[in-house]
């Protein structure tokens, strides 16, 4: 599964995904690939604009997928605030 989120700001249509899960028992069977894969024409589809997503390092399979699907990595400060 995964999550998508979309919303429109003053400087374009900017797309997240987020909680892409494989469950552990079906990793390496090219799912993670799919979900991306359908994530991606699903913005396509819907006007297109830049996708974000993160990922932990130590999450090192989901990191190379993504680049092999073409992301690029950011370089950022990412800040985070829990209320």
């Amino acid at each position: 599964m995964l999550s998508l989120c979309h919303s429109v700001t003053p400087t374009g249509s900017k797309w997240l995904i987020e909680d892409v899960v494989v469950d552990e028992s079906a990793r390496g069977k090219g799912i993670g690939r799919r979900l991306i894969s359908e994530a991606i024409d699903c913005i396509k589809a819907n006007g297109g604009g830049q996708i974000e997503l993160t990922s932990r390092p130590a999450r090192i399979a989901a990191n190379k997928l993504y680049q092999s699907i073409g992301f690029e990595k950011k370089e950022t400060n990412v800040y985070v605030m829990k209320i």
